[in-house]
């Protein structure tokens, strides 16, 4: 039998024939044996104890009491089997279910090596297979869960072999956490997507003629200036209240950079501190009432650092001086923009917070060391934003009987929710990641602890190395970008003449649509078959054009993903018939997204377009 497999395996798939060669470090022994009813299971024998991973009386039995405690299968389209051992569970759940696809992960290549010796591994229905993965490490199972998330759309059940519980405990729950945090993240990812997918590409947009006019502040400000100065990230967390005396101590002293982020800028308008810089990066329109208080008192000389894909209302309302960073968000800097230099653009990536973003602005500037404040990342009783916001800062006692513990600055525990608990582990990972061998200081008073930074109190710091620095103001003074006018302006005329043929695809895929659908109801397979080879065709020139790449997808980024995964569904599908209804519905979904974003944007892309050429026209003056 063994045999049979291995000569099948070499056909299926060559990296897993490769992988069962090597010996595996069992911390266990493995034994086949039989059981009451004269079916094989395997014992295990660890710590001296012997497991089994079947019932040593009648394995079958227990399988199928396994798959009956599964609740609401009839409600799910794949099947994900972490454990298979002799695949007992699994043999039940195909004879039940006959028609749902599958994926299974074995974390044992010494139990499917012994699989392999009693049961034929073609018996498993390979048309309806996703995925079979052996013997992963605890790192290439989580990239695994990944990767099945991003290709697989189905509604999904988990079903593990209870026995792995016991026999693998901590490997066994590590995969759990991971499984229910990448579910989690993807939950929260596609929510994040589905609500800015449009925002993002339309600020973008409407943001590229103040791009074009104002300094990148990654290429076009002289790093020297920053380079081994220490730079302060204020922001709006209760703590800073405590802090408004040595930070106007420091401003005045000239000891450090004071970037302020999202709504701390009220508080320091509000005890008369101007910081060096105010960055946003928020697509939301809401994003322009931050700066509410700055524009009502017609402040104009605070350099004002957004991200390129920043609510658009934010810049139209803001008169002062302005710095962009390119956010990976932006696809249409990736179109229109290049530097006379030919540098490539330096990006920031997007994420939960914009003290995030000034992180990696200040690393990529050269700060260091980069000190927080006001960064609490949790509650101060029943405060959770400093004074002076343009709102309420006190918290609802709804919200304070859901809050979570988390460690504080101090080794205690303070109260946090989800969302100041996602912002936290997204500064650690970065800390973690990408500014390694960065100093980075919480000051924050009663935070919450972040992994990677050192806690000292400001006025510490103050006392002590802020002495030794000296910055300059004069980093903002006459800095022009340096981006090639004449590259815009061709890219403005091929983007031009690829939106007409976006409009010339768009009805010939229509026309194809509704042949195909007279094709189904005619039940003309052979036609039906030919007119998917033109689709196929008009479809691929459809996604790879210009206009579509840097517009249309970015705002229908979800439902395209959605597409991606239906697609990659309908290889299981051999009706023709039923393939084609599939694929209509599918491609329909997305050509009307593509359609509505495109009749709101037409008017909104020649406007731009007018600003852009004024700009470039007087430029050129």
């Amino acid at each position: 039998m063994m045999k049979d497999n291995i000569d099948f395996i070499q056909k299926f798939d060559q990296s897993l024939l490769e992988l069962l060669k090597g010996d595996e470090d069992l911390e266990f022994e493995l034994e086949v044996i039989d059981s009451k009813i004269g079916q094989p299971t395997l014992q295990i024998i660890k710590d001296g104890r012997p497991l089994f991973l079947h019932s040593k009386y009648d394995p079958i039995q227990e399988a199928e009491r396994i798959i009956e405690n599964l609740s609401d299968i009839d409600q799910y389209d794949h099947i994900f089997f972490y454990g298979l051992g002799l695949g007992y569970h699994v043999d039940v759940l195909l004879k039940k279910c006959p028609t749902k696809k599958i994926s299974i992960v074995e974390p044992s290549k010494e139990v499917f090596k012994k699989y392999l010796e009693y049961k034929l591994i073609k018996n498993l229905p390979f048309e309806r297979l996703a995925f079979l993965k052996v013997g992963l490490s605890e790192n290439e199972t989580k990239l695994f869960i990944q990767e099945f998330f991003n290709f697989i759309q189905e509604k999904t059940l988990l079903v593990t072999l209870p026995s792995y519980e016991r026999l693998i405990p901590a490997q066994f729950d590590r995969f759990i956490q991971d499984f229910k945090k990448i579910i989690e993240d993807k939950r929260s990812s596609l929510l994040t997507d589905y609500s800015f997918q449009k925002r993002w590409t339309l600020n973008s947009w409407c943001n590229l003629p103040d791009t074009l006019s104002t300094p990148n502040i990654l290429h076009d400000v002289d790093k020297g200036y920053f380079q081994n100065k220490p730079a302060i990230i204020v922001a709006a967390g209760p703590s800073l209240n405590d802090e408004i005396e040595n930070l106007k101590y420091i401003k005045e002293q000239g000891w450090a950079y004071i970037f302020s982020v999202g709504a701390a800028i009220n508080t320091l308008i509000e005890n008369n501190i101007y910081p060096d810089a105010m960055c946003t990066y928020d697509p939301k329109r809401e994003n322009q009432t931050v700066f509410k208080k700055v524009i009502s008192k017609e402040i104009n000389s605070i350099p004002l650092i957004y991200g390129t894909s920043v609510g658009f209302e934010t810049l139209e309302n803001y008169k002062g001086p302005k710095f962009h960073m390119v956010t990976s968000q932006d696809t249409i800097a990736d179109f229109y923009l290049k530097r006379r230099d030919n540098a490539s653009i330096s990006k920031v990536n997007d994420a939960p917070s914009i003290a995030v973003v000034t992180l990696q602005l200040l690393d990529k500037l050269g700060c260091n060391p980069i000190i927080l404040v006001g960064q609490n990342l949790a509650y101060r009783g029943k405060e959770f934003y400093a004074r002076g916001m343009n709102f309420n800062s006190e918290l609802p006692d709804a919200e304070l009987i859901e809050a979570v513990k988390v460690t504080s600055v101090d080794g205690d525990e303070v109260l946090t929710n989800e969302s100041f608990n996602s912002m936290r582990t997204q500064i650690e990972y970065y800390l973690e990641n990408l500014l390694k061998g960065k100093i980075v200081i919480n000051t924050t008073k009663n935070g919450a602890h972040i992994e990677g930074t050192v806690y000292r109190e400001l006025s510490d710091l103050i006392r002590g190395e802020l002495k030794a620095s000296k910055i300059s103001r004069q980093w903002s003074n006459s800095v022009n970008n340096d981006y090639d006018h004449d590259h815009v302006k061709d890219k403005q005329k091929d983007m031009q003449e690829k939106l007409d043929e976006l409009y010339d695809l768009l009805r010939n895929i229509k026309r194809i649509f509704n042949k195909m659908d007279q094709l189904i109801v005619e039940r003309k397979l052979v036609k039906l078959e030919k007119m998917f080879n033109k689709f196929d065709v008009e479809m691929r020139r459809f996604v790879q054009n210009d206009f579509y790449l840097t517009f249309l997808q970015p705002m229908s980024r979800v439902e395209f993903d959605l597409l991606t995964k239906e697609i990659n569904s309908l290889k299981f599908d051999s009706d023709i018939v039923s393939k084609a209804k599939k694929t209509i519905k599918s491609f329909k979904r997305l050509v009307n997204s593509c359609e509505f974003d495109l009749k709101n944007l037409s008017s909104i892309f020649v406007e731009v377009n007018k600003k852009i050429a004024e700009y470039i026209n007087n430029e050129i003056k």
